[in-house]
């Protein structure tokens, strides 16, 4: 699935990728307004919108693929809490990666900056 697309755990674990997936978390969360007002409103020119429903687009599969390469890379629990994660990202829409960022990835050990020091070490 991910043979050759390669991103380095010192990218996943950074300081600038969490500011990156937070970012892109909150432009995941923000798409329902701004499709729910992107169909009701017709005070906003048609630029505008399409511009911000771009940029929402952008922050889900953004957060989407990263969330996924994390829980199938870097992701220490049981095979099994995988898998259900991996589906879930593949069959729900949106709700599954605003869950897995916010109490997986953000919690993960991974994101330590004892683990980040000496994954740092390993990979030289």
């Amino acid at each position: 699935m991910f043979a050759n697309f390669v991103i380095t755990r010192d990218w996943m674990v950074s300081r600038t990728a969490q500011r990156v997936y937070g970012a892109a978390c909150l432009g995941s969360i923000a798409f329902v307004p701004i499709f729910v007002v992107a169909t009701v409103s017709t005070l906003l020119p048609d630029w505008l919108v399409s511009v911000a429903l771009l940029a929402a687009c952008l922050s889900i599969s953004t957060l989407t693929y990263a969330m996924l390469y994390f829980a199938y890379r870097y992701d220490s629990g049981s095979s099994t809490r995988r898998a259900l994660w991996i589906a879930s990202f593949l069959l729900l829409p949106l709700v599954p990666h605003l869950i897995y960022y916010w109490f997986v990835y953000r919690r993960s050990p991974a994101l330590s900056p004892t683990e980040i020091a000496v994954g740092a070490d390993v990979g030289r």
